[in-house]
């Protein structure tokens, strides 16, 4: 096999914002005793529920390289999985649990890039498919649907396509040849919902892509909707609406795409939400800015206010980004900031509220938090007090609280914990080199994360929220040097306990 150039940037979701990758086992163990029988009879133990684990790649030394780990939130449970390349990195990524089983892309330095599955063990981590003999398969954007892996990947004969998988060899293929011949078409933006994979591609009747669906079979993988339905002269293709920021809230699928009955159908900002329905109908979402400039929605997140449930999201009608909300059917503005300088960002649902960064003028960046009623945003704790802000950033739900960085002038990085309120916001960490924090994921009750103390080079953290919960979870590589453990994954925030 001819040896294969890395050329692949691997894009990866938003992860977050929405939760495409299946969840594992929940629940720490448990034990309990059965009734006891003064009769005599036994007694019984209920079966022990395994506890949640993640998968995510660290450097063990200099000969090791970048290889697959797994964790269960504990020290003695964060163990090497595999050492996938003798002879340098395999550089995991992309991990996807589906039933009992991950899936994830790594070079074992001979194949290339391509399609592994693991239990969690070594004799259960294998190579499941060479999709690309001639280089490499770039397996990427791996999507949790209807108990198959569903997944964009290259071959010579299909290019870029959707392939499916069952986790056997034979049972992964290519699902459709959505662009005949070798150049592919590009799917991005790969996303479960109602037991289908929804997506962007290119076919040869467009010039940019449309919103694409598939039940994982040939017939199944068709068009959802042209938003953008009309003609370009003298090639006479269909223009194209350019699909993107796909994500499930209140049982829908949200996304944004270009609308061709603007007045300048080729402005590349000409983007308004639309929304799919359970039934499969694609319908408008409205138009949020008047003209021919969009308002280039993006974002979109489930939130359940004490009001109800309501689709958060960020878009522009013209004096700057706002938060606004989907609910009922319709669409109305949530912030007021009226200042295209407040750029609200890393919006989080925790409880019954919204928490995201915001700038205002007069208390710069900070926490600030929604609880769904139009206007009521509020800065949560001037952290930084005065204009300076503190660079609000990392914001992660943990159950009815968020956490997350805030810097306060002439120190480092913090981590802090927010219930909403001013009293409870707190700072639970400072690190020589806070701007170390990050990589921050759910297990269970506790977040993990990757930072530096400054002693042992950057390593895996855990927290509970408080001080005395948060510590080194484990100095995966010994001493100042750093394993720099990695989440990039499609696990998804796995369950609390």
């Amino acid at each position: 096999m001819s040896t294969k150039i890395k050329l692949m940037a691997v894009a990866v979701a938003a992860m977050m914002a929405t939760a495409c990758g299946g969840s594992g086992s929940s629940g720490d163990n448990n034990t309990g005793t059965g009734n006891n029988n003064n009769g005599g009879g036994s007694t019984t133990t209920p079966p022990t529920a395994a506890k949640p684990q993640l998968l995510f790649s660290a450097t063990t030394d200099i000969n090791s390289g970048a290889e697959l780990w797994i964790t269960d939130g504990t020290t003695e449970g964060t163990t090497a999985v595999k050492d996938i390349n003798a002879s340098g990195d395999s550089s995991p990524i992309e991990f996807t649990k589906v039933g009992d089983q991950w899936f994830f892309s790594a070079d074992d330095g001979v194949n290339g890039r391509e399609l592994w599955v693991t239990d969690g063990t070594d004799a259960g981590t294998r190579l499941l498919k060479d999709i690309n003999p001639n280089g490499d398969g770039y397996p990427a954007l791996l999507a949790s649907v209807n108990g198959k892996l569903m997944f964009r990947a290259i071959d010579p004969v299909h290019g870029s396509e959707i392939w499916v998988s069952d986790g056997t060899e034979a049972g992964t293929h290519v699902v459709k040849d959505i662009y005949p011949g070798s150049g592919g078409s590009g799917p991005q933006e790969l996303t479960a919902f109602n037991n289908k994979l929804y997506f962007s591609a290119l076919d040869n009747e467009t010039l940019g892509s449309e919103l694409w669906e598939s039940d994982g079979t040939e017939a199944g993988t068709k068009i959802t909707k042209r938003f953008s339905s009309g003609k370009v002269p003298l090639v006479n293709k269909y223009e194209g609406s350019i699909p993107s920021q796909l994500a499930v809230s209140n049982g829908q699928l949200f996304l944004t795409a270009k609308n061709n009955t603007r007045t300048n159908r080729s402005d590349p900002s000409n983007l308004e939400p639309h929304i799919v329905l359970q039934n499969g109908t694609a319908i408008g979402g409205g138009d949020l800015r008047s003209g021919f400039h969009g308002s280039m929605p993006a974002d979109y997140l489930q939130v359940d206010f004490a009001s109800g449930r309501a689709t958060a999201f960020t878009a522009n009608a013209g004096s700057g980004n706002e938060i606004w909300v989907h609910k009922n059917g319709s669409a109305s503005k949530l912030t007021n900031f009226d200042d295209a300088g407040a750029r609200p960002t890393f919006l989080v649902a925790a409880g019954n509220k919204l928490f995201f960064a915001a700038t205002t003028a007069t208390a710069g960046n900070e926490l600030m938090m929604s609880e769904g009623v139009a206007g009521d945003e509020t800065v949560v704790k001037d952290i930084n007090a005065g204009v300076a802000g503190s660079r609000i950033r990392n914001i992660t739900a943990l159950g009815n609280k968020v956490i997350f960085v805030a810097r306060i002038q002439g120190d480092e990085d913090s981590l802090w914990v927010s219930d909403g309120t001013d009293a409870g916001t707190q700072k639970i960490l400072t690190l020589t080199d806070g701007n170390s924090m990050q990589q921050f994921m759910r297990l269970g009750n506790k977040i993990l994360f990757s930072a530096n103390n400054g002693s042992v080079g950057q390593e895996l953290w855990i927290t509970d929220g408080t001080s005395e919960g948060t510590m080194l979870l484990k100095d995966i590589r010994t001493g100042s040097d750093s394993s720099t453990p990695t989440f990039t994954n499609n696990q998804a925030n796995q369950p609390p306990a």
